[in-house]
């Protein structure tokens, strides 16, 4: 079978199959009035939805990894947004959730800080697949694996993400990103959200690749002038920052009258998305944005592996 076409029947199959069975779990989850407006851990059953959750990213990396060992790393990043996608469809409207009960920015912010880690996890499984495992030829045949590159692998890990100049972009990446989120997300509608998650994501990986291209060294542990984290992984960190930050931000402006703003239409936009819309778009954008930056910037060979398919 031709490699192409059998990786977009794969990608189908978890867009019109995969993704909406997963998701379809978040059904058996029902607000404490007994409505259809939850997420994970705004619901009668806080810790029936953690565990859904959970599920859910286990079977997107599952899925996501598979994806990048046959068909590459940009392959397997889309197939498990498109799990995540339908995640977010299956959740109700943030502005709506953060109303429902006065602890509820609170719990939106460790949902997304739970979806958001478990996401960045995903991300940095399936790079470090790409780092070890050769993509198949075209000839469907498995390609001799390569020997993994040390500098690639270590850029790949967390502990990268706490270098000053991984810092810089993922700073970089959290301005560009949540400045996306608020030009697009003037409403809670999930197509909305969804649309300004990836934009969002592609934002951020643009400018955590031109940041990360700037910054010059090895990744190498023990270099004197260490490089920063792949970008990939700096860009979907700050996805998950602003996950966090997104609910916690609306309390904060609009103070006393949270529930004034989203009933005259001034939430502030980026509260807009929920946890899974920033996990999506982490997903789904961030590999696009690394890639409109390498069309303009070179950036370091140690980062190259993870962000081409």
């Amino acid at each position: 079978m031709n490699r192409e076409f059998a990786r977009n029947i794969t990608l189908f199959a978890q867009l019109l199959a995969i993704g909406p069975l997963a998701a379809a779990a978040l059904t058996f989850l029902r607000a404490t009035d007994g409505g259809p407006v939850i997420s994970p851990l705004i619901n009668s059953t806080p810790l029936l939805g953690a565990i859904i959750a959970i599920a859910i990213i286990v079977i997107a990396a599952i899925t996501g990894i598979l994806d990048a060992r046959f068909f590459g790393p940009r392959s397997g990043l889309a197939g498990a947004g498109l799990i995540l996608l339908w995640a977010s469809w299956r959740t109700g409207e943030t502005g709506l959730l953060l109303t429902s009960s006065a602890k509820a920015p609170a719990m939106l912010a460790i949902e997304g800080a739970l979806i958001g880690i478990l996401t960045l996890l995903v991300i940095e499984r399936i790079a470090i697949q790409a780092v070890h495992h050769a993509s198949p030829s075209t000839s469907g045949s498995p390609a001799p694996l390569n020997p993994p590159d040390a500098d690639a692998l270590d850029a790949l890990r967390f502990h990268a993400l706490l270098r000053p100049s991984s810092l810089v972009a993922i700073l970089a990446a959290i301005l560009s990103g949540g400045l996306a989120a608020w030009l697009i997300a003037f409403h809670g509608a999930k197509g909305q959200t969804l649309f300004a998650a990836i934009l969002a994501g592609i934002a951020a990986g643009a400018a955590a690749a031109i940041v990360s291209a700037g910054s010059g060294g090895s990744a190498r542990p023990g270099n004197a002038k260490a490089g920063p984290a792949d970008p990939v992984l700096s860009a979907s960190a700050a996805m998950a920052i602003l996950g966090i930050l997104a609910p916690l931000a609306a309390t904060i402006i609009h103070k006393g009258n949270l529930a004034n703003a989203i009933l005259t239409g001034n939430l502030f936009n980026p509260s807009h998305l929920g946890a899974f819309d920033w996990a999506a778009g982490a997903l789904l954008g961030v590999p696009v944005g690394l890639g409109w930056a390498g069309a303009h910037a070179q950036g370091p060979e140690t980062h190259s592996a993870p962000a081409s398919s």
